[in-house]
């Protein structure tokens, strides 16, 4: 068995009546789904196919998403999932804390599934738009620590920088009018 196909397993059989069948889903990513049906149900939300399916797509991934990325991904794997209901999943999937929503140097937001001690930071290129992750020991321990001192219990931490990637710097020499 490969390393990937021993990181998945089956749905199982948690929502029938949605006609979702033979999806394969590693195990961070069905408790995801359990946790999103919760949700669902405790707010008297119907439990789609499609929901499931966008669910599945953005937990299968580790890139950062905006709505027409999730939406171009479900017409590749020919996925029929309107526009609205999209954005109407992101938003509940949001509010049940299972996706993280951020506007990362852009006009738009990006949505990246939340994962247990999966804390990072973003550095993003404000030439080619590249979002690149990355987590410092060190740096969150101080953060904490200036919390700390300020009697101040963070719920969550995020950095971002804005900038030049090296490649958005090549960008700006070849650009630059001086």
């Amino acid at each position: 068995m490969t390393p990937q196909a021993s990181r998945h397993i089956m749905y199982g059989d948690i929502e029938n009546e949605s006609g979702l069948e033979g999806v394969i889903m590693s195990k961070l990513a069905q408790r995801a789904q359990k946790l999103f049906i919760q949700h669902l149900r405790e707010n008297n939300l119907k439990v789609t196919q499609e929901r499931l399916a966008l669910l599945d797509e953005i937990f299968a991934t580790s890139d950062h998403l905006d709505a027409d990325d999730l939406l171009a991904r479900m017409k590749v794997k020919k996925r029929k999932v309107s526009r609205a209901t999209v954005y109407r999943t992101l938003d509940l999937l949001v509010q049940c804390g299972l996706v993280r929503k951020s506007r990362l140097g852009r006009e738009h937001y990006f949505y990246e599934k939340m994962e247990p001690g999966g804390g990072h930071h973003h550095m993003v290129c404000m030439a080619t738009g590249k979002i690149i992750e990355f987590w410092d020991a060190d740096l969150d321990e101080r953060l904490r620590h200036i919390c700390h001192d300020h009697k101040f219990r963070p719920s969550f931490i995020s950095i971002q920088i804005q900038g030049l990637s090296e490649e958005g710097q090549k960008v700006e020499q070849e650009t630059s009018f001086f």
